[in-house]
């Protein structure tokens, strides 16, 4: 569906750009600059809504160093595109619509072979006058030789068979669009009025030129797209029409200018295309954080290997003119919890959070750096991007920060105070490698229901945690299947390793201790 909207742009100006022709410029003499208009209108109408102007801007946009203040870092939440399936009906309709296109340019192909051919088939070349691909044929029993002769070299010279094919072409892949069908007549109109003009010259008036089209007793005509012939029936008329017409005033040139605030549109609604952030929700969310991971959807839990990574650069200085009364704390005793605790967090993102259509266009994925304020009434606040990849990823991870509900405040000697937080975001998009992050994975949106009679299994990826102590609500379980709670009912994993385990546990805490909470009821 991504791809539709600048398909529908270019039918849209293909349309607009032929209007134009068709009312304003299709009975001006200045068949050259016709010809110029058709050809690069219908480029641009084409190709502009497809081109990713925001990796353009990238290429001038400078890098710069950001200096990530010093506070309470929160676990990274890695946001991942998961495209969503094709409904059947726009299968249908897009295959059914490129095997159209497919059939009619398989034609084309048919007709420019056919035309070579025709060199060969004497009755074609008998008492006729054409040109095709640099090549022309006149029967040297016709009148005024040369003048035909210089008909088809201005066919030759200026290239007309190769418009010929571009609008074939266009013509096969927006066969649906009325427009193509039009601007195809009109350059070959137009190519005659070209030779025309030259060709007339050689003889005495344009009125004997005009005598020389209709003089012509008229037999076979080939209907090949490709093959300009100078006896071709359908354009006599509009030829002798144009050659009797007196030319167009200078003053008529300013006609063109209107095109130019079409053109101007066209380029906004093409960066609209690529820029603008709709709305739109992703098939699943991929929540990151440190350092274990439990995926509802494969029924497990597992502990990565740790590894350090330098994710922050600190600096203690605090920056002023906030508007938040109080101290700031960058540490305290009672850390802000979100309501309903940091799993309550995780689904909440994954509830609220999208990809940016914009970055998904242009490939975008890295990490984008949240810092904001939990205030001593628990209200966020002061929300700013210290360091983003921009393509809507910054204002997407913004916005849903401050739409946070209030927090539990933070705590330093049993006073509830302001406190500052940085968040990790991480956007990655489905397929692409992990990007540079030691933290593990989490699944949080889209999750359907595990039945009951399939237990919940921890797995260990870590050898480390392998005869780790389970603990489920306060409870010890002795194997490593737990068949009384469903993956989706876990509302947070902790872990206690090394002496802390131990001192909980005693001598069963030694290989570390998982620890299981499930959401109450």
């Amino acid at each position: 569906m991504e791809q539709l909207f600048p398909f529908l742009v270019s039918n849209l100006f293909l349309l607009v750009f032929y209007g134009i022709y068709y009312f304003f410029l299709k009975n001006e003499t200045f068949h050259q600059a016709n010809r110029i208009y058709l050809l690069s209108s219908t480029f641009l109408a084409v190709f502009i809504p497809w081109i990713d102007i925001p990796t353009i801007y990238a290429w001038f946009l400078p890098l710069k160093d950001e200096v990530i203040y010093e506070a309470i870092t929160m676990d990274a939440v890695q946001i991942t595109l998961q495209k969503p399936q094709i409904g059947i009906s726009m299968f249908f309709i897009k295959n059914t619509y490129l095997f159209v296109s497919y059939f009619l340019i398989a034609i084309t192909i048919f007709r420019l072979i056919k035309a070579f051919r025709l060199f060969s088939n004497l009755t074609f070349l008998k008492n006729n006058a054409f040109s095709f691909l640099g090549k022309k044929h006149i029967d040297l029993h016709l009148l005024a030789f040369e003048t035909l002769e210089e008909h088809e070299n201005t066919h030759i010279k200026q290239g007309h068979f190769f418009d010929l094919v571009f609008f074939e072409i266009i013509k096969a892949l927006f066969w649906i669009n009325p427009a193509s069908y039009g601007l195809n007549r009109q350059i070959r109109i137009l190519h005659e009025y070209l030779a025309d003009r030259n060709a007339s010259e050689t003889m005495e008036s344009k009125y004997h030129y005009s005598l020389l089209l209709m003089a012509r007793h008229f037999g076979v005509e080939s209907n090949n797209p490709f093959i300009q012939s100078f006896f071709k029936k359908s354009t006599i008329k509009h030829r002798i029409t144009m050659l009797a017409k007196n030319p167009s005033r200078d003053s008529a040139q300013i006609k063109y200018f209107i095109a130019v605030p079409v053109l101007f549109i066209l380029l906004i609604s093409s960066s609209f295309t690529w820029l603008k952030n709709f709305p739109e929700k992703v098939s699943s969310i991929t929540i990151q954080i440190d350092p274990k991971s439990f995926s509802p959807r494969e029924k497990r839990i597992s502990f990565p290997s740790e590894r350090e990574e330098n994710l922050i650069i600190a600096d203690t200085t605090k920056p002023e003119n906030l508007k938040i009364n109080g101290e700031i704390f960058t540490a305290v005793e009672e850390q802000p919890e979100f309501p309903g605790g940091q799993a309550a967090m995780y689904r909440y993102l994954g509830e609220n959070i999208v990809y940016p259509k914009a970055a998904q266009r242009a490939n975008v994925s890295g990490r984008v750096f949240v810092r904001f304020i939990v205030g001593n009434d628990g209200t966020v606040s002061n929300v700013e991007i210290l360091k983003g990849i921009g393509f809507g990823c910054d204002e997407e991870a913004k916005r849903v920060i401050e739409m946070m509900p209030k927090w539990t405040p933070g705590k330093q000697n049993g006073k509830a105070v302001n406190v500052y937080y940085n968040m990790p975001i991480v956007y990655k998009l489905d397929g692409e490698k992990n990007i540079t992050t030691p933290n593990a994975e989490i699944t949080s949106n889209h999750i359907p229901p595990t039945p009951k009679e399939k237990p919940l299994e921890i797995r260990v990826a870590n050898k480390d945690y392998e005869n780790a102590l389970i603990i489920v609500n306060g409870v010890e379980i002795l194997d490593r299947k737990i068949n009384d709670i469903e993956p989706s009912s876990i509302e947070r994993v902790d872990i206690l390793k090394g002496p802390q385990a131990i001192l909980v546990y005693g001598e069963k805490g030694k290989n570390g201790v998982i620890l299981i909470k499930t959401k109450t009821k």
